[in-house]
């Protein structure tokens, strides 16, 4: 996963994550890798020594110190306000390198946050070691994949986000159908533990929902 920032046009990096970043680039100093264009975040988890590196290498440093919404949130909302006046040509989307603390709190915070930008023109991917999901709207979906990929028989999920919700799949070991009632409650089917079979998935819902599969690095 150490490569992606390099292939990124623009990259942002949140609060205590660039302690992180900071030790990766500090044990990795040959890879030349780029310091980020903006740090975001309230600011009560990033070493001040951190700070100051990058803020004296020219990296924006902005607080963002409202409380009603996650630093992930607030990150978003500042790379896509066109503030910096940044374009995102079609095709550009988000990715977002985050490892999950074991914290069911922030995971659902994170999902919430992929809901609250599922309007944006620019698509955004929450990506860990384990795991790449993103929000889907309603509608047809052709999800394509390397062979390669595939041959690992990887896992996905396919998780209800609105109500009750109808699916069709192709290309999954356990395909949905339209009888089946997915949704979560007493009588409800959650697709979890799902296997990828083709490289190329098809999937119909008549509501939004959540994909996810194995990371594919």
């Amino acid at each position: 996963m150490f490569h992606y920032p390099f292939l990124a046009s623009f990259r942002l990096s949140v609060d205590g994550g660039t302690n992180h970043l900071f030790e990766i680039v500090k044990n990795n100093a040959s890879t030349n890798l780029k310091s980020p264009e903006m740090i975001t975040g309230d600011f009560d988890s990033i070493l001040s020594h951190v700070r100051n590196h990058y803020e004296g290498l020219g990296t924006k440093i902005i607080e963002t110190s409202d409380q009603n919404f996650t630093d992930f949130t607030k990150a978003l909302m500042e790379l896509l306000s066109g503030t910096e006046g940044r374009e995102y040509p079609k095709g550009k989307s988000v990715l977002v390198i985050n490892e999950p603390s074991g914290r069911h709190d922030q995971f659902f915070a994170n999902i919430s946050t992929l809901a609250k930008f599922k309007e944006s023109q620019v698509p955004v991917f929450l990506m860990s070691e384990e795991s790449i999901s993103w929000w889907m709207k309603a509608g047809e979906h052709s999800i394509f994949l390397e062979k390669n990929y595939v041959a690992q028989r990887p896992y996905c999920g396919i998780i209800p986000m609105n109500g009750s919700t109808k699916f069709e799949s192709i290309g999954l070991r356990w395909n949905l159908s339209k009888s089946m009632d997915c949704s979560f409650g007493e009588n409800g089917i959650i697709s979890t533990s799902n296997e990828i079979t083709s490289d190329s998935v098809q999937l119909v819902a008549d509501k939004d929902f959540l994909w996810t599969m194995k990371s594919f690095f």
